[in-house]
């Protein structure tokens, strides 16, 4: 089954979630509408503007890369500027 993890990040402070996901894949949702959530979903931090940094400004969605259908756990690390509170929803 996925699963959800919601919280508000701390200025220049990386955190991490995991949530399961089956199939399809997660969505990071910056519910505060405002600044930059930097996303990496590799294990390591992020960086602001660097390569392999996504940046999520309002929603962004990170399709799964197979159509298996077995739960994996996802590890998401996040940063930002300000505190912004976020969402991420497996699917």
């Amino acid at each position: 089954m996925a699963t959800t993890a919601h919280g508000t990040l701390n200025a220049n402070e990386v955190t991490s979630v995991a949530v399961e996901s089956g199939w399809g894949g997660i969505v990071v949702i910056n519910r505060a509408q405002t600044g930059v959530i930097w996303v990496r979903l590799d294990g390591q931090d992020p960086e602001p503007e660097q390569p392999n940094t996504f940046a999520v400004f309002g929603a962004r969605e990170y399709p799964a890369d197979s159509r298996e259908d077995q739960v994996r756990t996802v590890e998401v690390r996040m940063l930002s500027d300000t505190a912004v509170q976020y969402s991420v929803e497996a699917y």
